[in-house]
């Protein structure tokens, strides 16, 4: 519908199951699934990756760049055209041939301590602490 933002498979996901009716190890099996628990964990997945890559980012640019990299499924779904958000989400498309730029500006709270240092980052520029705050623009680069 209109408040989906993306999707992403879940229907017959092979996926761990606990067999209540089972007894000792019987309980533990394997079943082909379907929902949203099946999909939710696809779409988190690849958050978890976008935020690995680019770890200052958080809310809607996270949102940005999965969905850019969404497969557009309208044409396959038509009795669906329109209400499955950006499209299926594409871990690959998602990062491949891409560049991201990201311009912003870090803004401190309002009595910061001088005497605590800026945390480093792993490409050693300085990292905001927490308490503060950024505005960030992103965009794709051809």
């Amino acid at each position: 519908g209109s408040w989906v933002d993306i999707t992403a498979p879940g229907v017959n996901i092979y996926s761990t199951w606990f067999d209540h009716s089972g007894i000792g190890p019987a309980q533990h099996a394997y079943r082909s699934l379907q929902g949203t628990s099946m999909s939710a964990p696809v779409v988190t997945g690849l958050v978890g990756l976008v935020k690995a890559r680019y770890p200052g980012l958080v809310g809607a640019t996270l949102q940005l760049l999965v969905r850019t990299g969404a497969d557009d499924i309208d044409a396959a779904n038509p009795a669906f055209a329109g209400q499955l958000g950006a499209g299926r989400v594409n871990a690959l498309k998602s990062f491949d041939g891409k560049k991201v730029e990201i311009q912003g500006a870090w803004y401190e709270p309002a009595a910061p301590n001088p005497m605590e240092a800026a945390p480093m980052g792993m490409d050693g520029q300085p990292m905001p602490r927490p308490g503060y705050w950024a505005v960030l623009a992103i965009k794709e680069v051809p």
